[in-house]
C-alpha cells in the first residue's frame, strides 16, 4: 500500500478511468474473486468506473492480482503501476498473524483489495496527521471501514482525492449515497441507497460463492 505504490505510481503511466479496467487473479478462490468483484463495484458506483473481475484479459488496462508473502513486509498490498499492473496481497492468514487492532476480521480482504484498486485508479495513499483522516478514508493507510447503519462507503476526502488523481474525468454516480454493508458471500459489499430521492440503482447481488466464514469484530492483543 505504501513505499512501492508511491513509487510505481511516481514513475509509470496513469490509467484512464473513462475506459475499461479488467483485474484478473491467479490462485484466488471463488470467494476471493467475488470480493474482489464487490470491492471494484464500490468503486463503479460512486464514481461512475468500469472496473470488472474477468477470467482473461481483453481490454489494453489489466491489473493482475496474486497472494504474496512478501507483500506483508511493509503493508498488506503492493501495487505496481505498468501495463499490465499488478498487486501482490497478503495473504489472509498472515494478516491475522500479525495482529489486527480493531479491524473488522470478517472484511479484511475486501477493506485491502478496495484499497489496492484505488491504487489502480492512480490514487496514492492518504497520510495525513488527522487520524480521522485516515480511518475513513478509503485510501488511508490505516483505512478502517465502517459498517455502521447509513455509513457512506467513500467519504467527501476520498471524492477529492480520486478528482486530484484523475483531473480529467468526470465521475458519473449510480447515485448521490453509496453504503457499505456486511455481505456473508462476499465479506462486505456496496448498495445504493434506496430511502434517498437520488438512489437509482438496487444493491449489488454476487452468487456462487464460497461463504467467508463468521464476520466479527476481535481486538487482538500486541
Amino acid at each position: 500500500m505504501r513505499l512501492a505504490a508511491l513509487a510505481a505510481l511516481a514513475g509509470c503511466t496513469a490509467f484512464d478511468p473513462a475506459r475499461p479496467i479488467q483485474l484478473v487473479t491467479n490462485g484466488w478462490s471463488a470467494h476471493d474473486q467475488a470480493t474482489l468483484a464487490a470491492a471494484a463495484e464500490c468503486w463503479n458506483l460512486r464514481f461512475g468506473t468500469q472496473l470488472a473481475v474477468v477470467p482473461t484479459p481483453s481490454a489494453d488496462q489489466v491489473v493482475a492480482f496474486d497472494f504474496d508473502a512478501l507483500a506483508c513486509w511493509s503493508s498488506w498490498g503492493r501495487y505496481l503501476a505498468g501495463d499490465p499492473g499488478h498487486d501482490s496481497v497478503c495473504p489472509v492468514t498472515d494478516m491475522i498473524r500479525s495482529g489486527l487492532g480493531d479491524y473488522w476480521v470478517g472484511a479484511l480482504l475486501f477493506t485491502v483489495v478496495e484499497h489496492e484498486i484505488g491504487h489502480a485508479l492512480n490514487i496514492p495513499d492518504v497520510s495525513s496527521s488527522d487520524e480521522s483522516v485516515e480511518m475513513f478514508s478509503v485510501m488511508g493507510e490505516n483505512f478502517q471501514p465502517s459498517f455502521a447503519g447509513g455509513a457512506d462507503a467513500f467519504s467527501a476526502f476520498d471524492a477529492k482525492v480520486f478528482g486530484d488523481a484523475n483531473p480529467d474525468f468526470t465521475p458519473a454516480p449510480a447515485c448521490d449515497h453509496v453504503r457499505l454493508v456486511d455481505d456473508d458471500d462476499t465479506e462486505a459489499r456496496c448498495t445504493c441507497d434506496q430511502s434517498s430521492a437520488f438512489g437509482r440503482v438496487a444493491g449489488i447481488a454476487i452468487t456462487n460463492v464460497v461463504p467467508s466464514g463468521p464476520d466479527s469484530q476481535v481486538t487482538v492483543p500486541p
